[in-house]
Formats: structure tokens, sequence, C-alpha cells
């Protein structure tokens, strides 16, 4: 709960932020904050958040009010893509922000699909796949936590930390996986770190003891593994 707060928190004051940077002197104006979540304990965290900082508008945002509405997200996308048109859209907010389904690994592609037609910000603070990273797509799509393929950045801090310089990749034919290991292939080679063998295995493979006995001839003792959990 306290990691939520905190997100809403980050999210809030980065709308604070810009009110006061390009909305001036405004006061007595209400905007639209709108906010599909996992569940009703973050509904009750996010209007919480909001609350406080209304009460200390005038200081925070010079008088201008935060109108806040949230809904659960539904996990089917073309009902979640309806609910935002029909209950965020249609009350015009100017900012939406959206976590992942509750229980759910499927990323809310639909809710920023939905808010680009109408030129409205996303703001996610759970959503680390690669797709957003598309700005011809997602070009409004903001993120609070850095993508899966960053872990290729953590990969090379501790292949340097230890001074490792020959590694095997085996990772999940997903498109966040493939990302991981394509960056890495490019940090690899500048830092001079020898990528001796690169395995993909099918994604939703819960057993990858098959792959792993056919890296015994190879040199490297170095295994970067990267995987996508499919239910």
């Amino acid at each position: 709960m306290a990691s939520e707060r905190a997100v809403f928190a980050r999210c809030l004051s980065l709308f604070v932020a810009f009110h006061s940077l390009y909305c001036g002197n405004a006061v007595n104006t209400t905007f639209g904050l709108g906010a599909m979540l996992s569940s009703l304990d973050n509904q009750k965290v996010f209007q919480s958040a909001v609350d406080k900082i209304n009460a200390n508008s005038s200081s925070l945002l010079r008088g201008a009010i935060l109108n806040a509405s949230s809904y659960v997200l539904n996990p089917n996308p073309i009902r979640s893509a309806m609910d935002v048109c029909e209950k965020l859209i249609a009350n015009g907010v100017a900012v939406v922000i959206v976590s992942h389904p509750r229980d759910e690994l499927s990323p809310p592609i639909s809710v920023s699909y939905a808010c680009s037609f109408y030129w409205i910000p996303v703001v996610g603070i759970s959503s680390r796949e690669t797709i957003f990273s598309d700005k011809s797509i997602h070009e409004s799509f903001l993120r609070t936590v850095p993508p899966y393929s960053d872990q290729a950045y953590v990969w090379l801090g501790l292949l340097k930390k230890f001074s490792w310089s020959k590694v095997i990749l085996l990772t999940s034919n997903d498109q966040d996986s493939r990302m991981i290991a394509t960056k890495f292939t490019g940090l690899a080679e500048k830092n001079n770190i020898k990528i001796e063998k690169t395995v993909m295995f099918q994604t939703g493979c819960l057993n990858v003891t098959s792959q792993l006995a056919k890296l015994k001839k190879f040199q490297s003792r170095v295994i970067l593994f990267s995987a996508r959990f499919v239910p």
C-alpha cells in the first residue's frame, strides 16, 4: 500500500508542476484527473492523495482544484477502452493514470490507444512493457517505472563489477526479452564483452533444462536469463 501511495504522490506532483509552469496565475480552475486502477484499495489511496492536494490548493495549485474520478480497470481490453471513453473522457479529464488489471499481467494498451485518439496523456504507474517505448504508437504515454529492456544495464553493471567478459544469453522469445537481448548485445560490443551463444526458447516454457544441457559444451559459465511468464 505504501508503494502505491508513493507512486500516486509522484504522479500528482508532476501534474502540479506542469500546472504551475503552463497555467500561470490561473485561479478558481478545475482540472479533470482520471485513473484506471487495479483495485478498490488503490482507488482509496488515489482519492486520499487528491484530497490532500486539494486541501492545500492555494499553495500547491494556486487555487485550482483537481476533480478526480477513478475506476477499477477491466481485464478485457475492449471493455476497458469503453470504460475510459464513457467514464473518463466523457467527463473531460485532462490526464489519465493507469495501472495493470488486478491479477493480470496484460499491459493497459487499450487505455493508451483510447486516450491517444483524444490527445489525452496517460501516466503508467506499473507498465514496463517495451511496446510503450514506441512513440509512433503510444506518443502520449509516460512511465513512472523503467522498461524491462533497461535490465540490460543491470546485467552490464554486474559483469563489470566481477570482471566477467564472456557470457551466454538464455531468453524467451517474447518482445520484451528480445529487446533486452538486443540492447545488451549493443552494450556488450561497446564494453568488450563476448556473447558466446544466444539461445531463445518458446514463450511460456516452464522448463529450460534441455536448453541448459546444450550449453555445457561452451566455455562461459555466466548465463544471463530473461523470460516472461504467461499464465
